[in-house]
């Protein structure tokens, strides 16, 4: 496993993380027992990762983590949770929530998690439309837990370029944007600034639906070539990026891990499985290393002029 400093904190995690939200949940979703799932986080131990994202909207995932990592000395990992930004985080369009649901969030995730102060708290969930807001109302709040030893350090979950605009403003600690094969905006609005600011990286959503599922794939790029945001010859309409796998690239998943750990502004990568050979499988496909050039300049060519999100 390769290791790489999440900027200013210091902190040494692994390039690959293991992520306890999206589709699978740690395994709750498909019934996992605690021992399973325990088993399984010590798993991605053995593997090398030390780095693990969780939030309390993500059903018992931080009380499971806590679980899975009990007689682990605290120093050896670094845990990144949430707090929900809006009133409801499963909702298409919610409302800012306000401030004061900062600190009961924090003070239940350092409960269900069994510590004393967090490593990395991060807003969750929030509308790029709302960031002004957040940025006057929560963001205060959210810097006090520094002050008060409740969190290490800070940050911000999201569309990268509302994520971009968080760097920017110079309060981020850490960020924790999209970035996988049809989503390249993160590389114009947070990696020059975060590299300027050293603000640590860690890449969500590099594999989703759209890179595990062909059909969804190709519906998805057949949209996005329709709203005029891919060049209509840069990639095929039946198997759009099965041109990736050649050479020691096996399938179109390990070009989309391969793809989002290679720049250097990436600290971590996050992976959502919950099964232990594909998380043995994304942690050997990331140590081989990036893409071939000639294939990343292709995918810049077709998916890197636009600024929206896709993967899911």
């Amino acid at each position: 496993m390769e290791y790489r400093r999440l900027g200013r904190t210091g902190l040494e995690v692994s390039l690959v993380g293991l992520g306890t939200g999206g589709p699978s949940q740690l395994g709750q979703t498909r019934g996992a027992t605690r021992d399973v799932i325990r088993d399984f986080v010590r798993r991605a131990l053995d593997l090398g990762i030390n780095y693990f994202d969780t939030a309390p909207a993500y059903h018992d995932s931080e009380a499971l983590l806590a679980h899975a990592l009990d007689g682990v000395p605290r120093d050896e990992t670094v845990i990144a949770t949430k707090y929900p930004s809006v009133v409801d985080v499963h909702a298409d369009a919610p409302p800012l929530a306000p401030p004061s649901v900062i600190r009961p969030s924090v003070d239940e995730s350092l409960r269900r998690l069994r510590r004393d102060a967090l490593d990395i708290v991060l807003i969750h969930a929030l509308r790029p439309e709302l960031y002004d807001e957040c940025r006057e109302r929560q963001v205060p709040e959210l810097l006090r837990l520094k002050d008060d030893g409740l969190a290490r350090f800070v940050g911000i979950s999201g569309w990268p370029v509302m994520v971009g605009r968080a760097v920017a403003d110079g309060w981020p600690d850490v960020v924790m944007p999209n970035y996988n094969l049809l989503t390249h905006a993160v590389e114009r609005h947070v990696f020059p600034l975060a590299h300027r600011h050293d603000v640590g990286v860690v890449a969500m959503t590099p594999v989703r639906r759209a890179m595990s599922d062909p059909a969804h794939l190709r519906e998805v790029v057949r949209r996005m070539k329709s709203a005029g945001l891919v060049p209509p010859a840069s990639v095929p309409d039946a198997q759009p990026l099965d041109w990736l796998i050649h050479g020691d690239v096996g399938s179109v998943i390990e070009a989309a891990y391969r793809f989002a750990a290679a720049p250097r502004e990436v600290a971590c990568v996050l992976t959502g499985t919950a099964d232990p050979a594909h998380l043995a499988a994304n942690v050997e496909a990331v140590g081989r290393g990036p893409l071939p050039a000639a294939d990343v300049n292709r995918l810049r060519a077709a998916f890197g002029g636009h600024d929206e999100y896709f993967g899911d």
